[in-house]
């Protein structure tokens, strides 16, 4: 093809060239500038003036915009002053309109990163279904999260109350916004089950006759021998202090997660099912 001089691309003199709007411009008509950076919207964004909890959570949920609409909201604590008095946990009773708020904020984004975990700035590492179970709590439909929370976490009693949530920075509404509260939703499925009495003892059917040893039973070797036991294998667990959880029970301060009521009750659990 014949060559071509960059003349030919300039504008002819006095010919009208149309201008991109500024980004000064639009944020003055609260409208995003073509070519705005993803970062830039946050400013649009109302923070700390939305509500945090809804009473008609289906409409939210039905507009699929509840990333827009609503503020991130923590779980509510106890009161200093009782909480002084006690070693119990921190955490109190929860609110099951918040959390299903809560859980509407998510985006179910196409590429959802918070499960995925392919790099050390990425999601969870256990690939937690985390945009299925927030849909179906944000619809109410608690039983049906739990199952999908199974599928994929032995322990979410234990990762709801002391995992430090990398799925929650990888949120890709973290971008502009709050991330959504994840981790909260995550604790207040399993609380449900436990409270409607889903978590029960499930052995397997049958046996295949092998055995296998675990030694350690912190969340990991737990973890390794809840897997093995429903495959049918005879599995045990080796641990040379008097108790068993690990960092679970030696670990985590009371506060964070109750001995008794949290880590006891889930070996209690494995224990029925023949570990």
């Amino acid at each position: 093809s014949p060559l071509v001089s960059v003349e030919d691309f300039l504008p002819v003199p006095g010919q009208h060239i149309a201008r991109r709007p500024t980004r000064k411009a639009a944020s003055s008509a609260n409208l995003p500038a073509p070519g705005s950076d993803i970062e830039d919207l946050g400013a649009m964004l109302a923070k700390g003036s939305r509500p945090q909890r809804v009473d008609e959570v289906e409409k939210v949920v039905k507009s699929n915009r509840g990333f827009l609409t609503l503020d991130r909201a923590e779980l509510p604590k106890r009161e200093k002053e009782e909480r002084i008095g006690d070693f119990k946990e921190i955490l109190a009773p929860k609110d099951e309109q918040q959390i299903r708020t809560q859980a509407a904020r998510c985006m179910d984004c196409g590429t959802p990163f918070c499960h995925q975990h392919s790099t050390q700035r990425s999601g969870c590492p256990l690939g937690n279904l985390i945009p299925e179970w927030n849909a179906l709590a944000s619809q109410g439909r608690w039983k049906e999260a739990w199952t999908r929370l199974m599928k994929t976490n032995n322990f979410p009693e234990f990762t709801g109350r002391v995992c430090p949530a990398p799925c929650e920075g990888a949120c890709t509404l973290g971008i502009i916004d709050d991330p959504v509260g994840i981790k909260s939703v995550e604790l207040s499925i399993i609380d449900k089950a436990y409270e409607m009495g889903w978590m029960k003892p499930s052995p397997p059917p049958s046996r295949t006759g092998r055995r296998v040893a675990i030694i350690g039973s912190g969340p990991a070797g737990l973890a390794a021998a809840d897997q093995l036991n429903k495959k049918g294998h005879d599995v045990v667990v080796y641990e040379r202090s008097d108790r068993i959880g690990g960092l679970m029970m030696y670990g985590v301060p009371n506060m964070k997660a109750d001995k008794v009521d949290v880590v006891q009750r889930r070996v209690e659990i494995m224990r029925q099912e023949g570990v």
